[in-house]
């Protein structure tokens, strides 16, 4: 008796020696959590248009409006930024809600998988609550492999987090009326959280209709006529542009094969085990071990992979939409075993020994997928740098347009309609028709507008026909989200006012070709391209494009203003740019913004008047963006300040 008792200890220690990667897990993440969710910086690039699809929804203002409005959304349903909205008539708009709601969303995921472990355990409460553990760890384990994306001002933990309650309420041997008729809801709350939800709401009706067909109808026929009404009332809502955000110019993306196989590469490295998961299905299926809610769960992961995969290999896809698999394979896989366990052994003494075994081999799992939590974490000095931007934003005043970052200007008091760029990214690629962002500047006439320099080429070329340098943010200022795209806010523009051009004369506007011009290399080969009274000179040149290199140098020309103006386009490189020469000596030159849309240019030529000058035009670039263009060469006087 005494040894068996001493058996049972050294079961019990060993078995908690071996929780001990989990807790760390669990508990890793959980400091995470709690040091970066009141981060007064978007963590994640995209998170403040998020919050500000919430801002629009409280103010009231239309968050699936046309496209000439200025805001474009992102293409996502509405269900998360009404839960963030929902917490914000409490807790007040802030990082710090909506970061709080995917936390709770990613603690509801956890919380299903948990308890569903616990059920794979049978009677067995703490190799029940082991295995429990062991499934949230290893969900949490995948937060590097994912992005670091859990608790960011993203749909994504809720997107995941519904489809796992709506499967846990239907799980049961025999779910009822009520339990049918609310999971059909959740999974419809899950459909207009991310459009993925619809993989995994047809699996389970699938199962269902396997299983028993008067179940399925019930929770079909649910699915039907939420999500009919919901849609139909969205449509008339947003006069049908619901639709053409969400479904319709996603349609248009392509989904890249290459892509899709980087996305399953990440997946099978995190997860080797994936390759074995079908086969010991297959065993447990045969032996009649495998139970019917876990082969809910494994039908769940299955689906997971289209959920997954089709976003990741579509353009701009990311990390986070792999969290779908990443965060169902352990713990289904844990749930698998626990059915093999039960029905492998009879014998109390090889049941203990199996389940040290398993959990040996989850705590290998997770100790070699520990992390440097550091990473993931704001560092005191990007905590002073969030916060000296916030101060910078709240001091401007006139209004600000932040396009990477737009929360920024909310939450420092600015009542200028803001927008983000990523969705005028997804319009274009989508081809959509009507967006007028030149319009929607002109109609704010915001003071100040704050790029990072990594927007569009085509918003950058926009905003800069409406707006001018002014200068570069402080450095104490200049903070890079901690995960995703490097958008550090970097340069203040200023708007420009309005130019009394007089004495223009126009020197140079291609409209007769390269008249009078010398050209060397094959850069400028034709050179002067366009329509009539629409027609530009470009090093840009057909079949070598940015490869083509030379030079083109204009007649001489007398400065007889104080002013030259010039519209200019193509790359910011000094290999791409547009020379004054006077005397045969370059004494001005400026270069692109990474941009076709041509914006202007102003020298001020005063301590030249009267001299002999020329422009030349130079491409040495071969790499991207390796091209110049310039229009409507001018001179005048009584411009507005140069720059």
């Amino acid at each position: 008796m005494v040894r068996a008792l001493v058996a049972r200890a050294l079961l019990l220690v060993l078995g908690l020696a071996l929780l001990v990667p989990a807790l760390w897990h669990v508990a890793t993440l959980a400091q995470i959590f709690a040091a970066r969710i009141g981060y007064p910086m978007d963590i994640e690039w995209m998170e403040g248009g998020a919050l500000l699809h919430t801002h629009r929804l409280l103010a009231g203002e239309a968050v699936y409006g046309p496209p000439s409005q200025g805001f474009l959304p992102y293409p996502y349903p509405p269900v998360h930024f009404t839960a963030v909205g929902i917490a914000a008539a409490f807790a007040g708009l802030d990082y710090a809600t909506g970061r709080a709601v995917s936390i709770a969303a990613f603690a509801l995921a956890c919380a299903v998988l948990f308890v569903e472990a616990m059920r794979a355990s049978g009677r067995r409460r703490g190799f029940g609550v082991a295995l429990g553990l062991t499934a949230v760890a290893a969900a949490a384990s995948s937060f590097p492999v994912v992005g670091g994306w859990y608790d960011v001002v993203r749909n994504d933990s809720l997107a995941i987090a519904l489809p796992l309650l709506g499967a846990a309420l239907v799980s049961g041997d025999n779910p009822s009326r009520k339990q049918l008729i609310a999971s059909a809801a959740v999974f419809t709350a899950a459909l207009f959280t991310k459009q993925t939800g619809v993989f995994f709401a047809a699996w389970v009706g699938l199962f269902l209709l396997v299983r028993r067909f008067p179940r399925a109808i019930v929770f079909g026929l649910s699915m039907a006529v939420l999500s009919g009404a919901l849609l139909a009332g969205l449509q008339i809502a947003t006069q049908g542009r619901f639709w053409l955000y969400t479904v319709k110019n996603l349609s248009h993306h392509q989904v890249r094969g290459s892509q899709a196989l980087d996305g399953l590469r990440i997946l099978f490295e995190f997860a080797p085990f994936l390759a074995l998961l079908p086969l010991l299905a297959i065993l447990a299926r045969r032996r009649r071990w495998l139970r019917p809610r876990t082969a809910l769960w494994i039908g769940m992961l299955i689906a997971a992979f289209p959920a997954a995969i089709l976003p990741f290999a579509k353009a701009g896809g990311f990390l986070n939409n792999l969290i779908p698999v990443a965060l169902l394979a352990g713990p289904v896989f844990v749930l698998l075993v626990g059915d093999v366990l039960q029905g492998l052994w009879s014998s109390p003494r090889a049941r203990a020994a199996s389940e040290i075994a398993a959990l040996a081999l989850a705590a290998a799992f997770l100790v070699h997928h520990r992390y440097d939590k550091a990473r993931y974490i704001p560092s005191e000095d990007l905590w002073k740098r969030a916060v000296e931007l916030n101060k910078f934003v709240a001091s401007l005043e006139g209004g600000v347009l932040i396009p990477s970052h737009p929360f920024l200007a909310v939450r420092n008091g600015h009542t200028t309609p803001q927008f983000h760029d990523m969705p005028y990214w997804d319009a274009m690629v989508g081809r959509m028709r009507g967006i007028d962002l030149p319009g929607f500047l002109k109609r704010t006439q915001a003071r100040w507008v704050i790029l990072s320099g990594v927007e569009g080429p085509t918003i950058r070329g926009w905003i800069y026909q409406s707006y001018k340098p002014h200068k570069q943010l402080p450095k104490r200022a200049r903070v890079n989200p901690l995960m995703g795209y490097p958008s550090a806010p970097r340069h203040l523009l200023r708007l420009r006012e309005p130019v009394n051009k007089k004495g223009r004369r126009v020197i140079f506007d291609f409209e007769a070709g390269l008249d009078g011009w010398t050209t060397s290399g094959d850069a400028f080969n034709p050179g002067v391209v366009g329509a009539s009274r629409h027609k530009l000179l470009t090093s840009f040149a057909p079949k070598l494009y940015d490869e083509a290199v030379g030079e083109a140098i204009s007649p001489a020309f007398v400065v007889d203003r104080d002013r030259l103006g010039f519209l200019i386009g193509g790359g910011k490189s000094s290999t791409t740019r547009v020379e004054l020469r006077v005397d045969g000596k370059k004494v001005l030159s400026e270069v692109g913004i990474e941009s076709d849309i041509l914006t202007e240019v102003t020298w001020d030529v005063r301590k030249f008047r009267g001299k002999t000058a020329q422009l030349a035009v130079i491409d040495q670039e071969k790499k991207g963006w390796g091209h110049i263009a310039i229009d409507e060469v001018e001179l005048f006087d009584e411009a507005s300040p140069a720059r």
